[in-house]
């Protein structure tokens, strides 16, 4: 659900190149399944993986954040914020579920 500005990774993320089906959408579930197609993109919600596989999911989060020049623009309206940008009860959910992880 967050945006980033990956304009400097354009030979990753442009048309027809590796990450190219992550720009432009909320993709968050392929990084589960390594399914890049829209027909897995609403097979499961993140909620529906063990703890594990959401703290990968984290690190990918993390990597973008952390990133030198990628650059965060905001967040979509959907499953994790909603139409004020607030987080959702399941992105509270998907938080807690990593921090419990992170501790076991």
């Amino acid at each position: 659900g967050e945006v980033y500005d990956v304009t400097t990774g354009k030979d990753f993320y442009a048309p027809e190149n590796g990450y190219s089906f992550f720009a432009g959408r909320d993709a968050t579930i392929c990084f589960f399944t390594g399914e890049y197609n829209e027909e897995h993109l609403n097979d499961k919600k993140v909620l529906d993986y063990k703890g594990t596989e959401i703290l990968g999911m984290e690190q990918w989060r993390d990597f973008y954040e952390q990133h030198e020049t990628y650059k965060f623009l905001g967040v979509l309206e959907g499953d994790y914020y909603d139409s004020e940008g607030k987080e959702t009860p399941d992105l509270v959910k998907i938080r807690e579920t990593i921090v419990t992880t992170r501790t076991e």
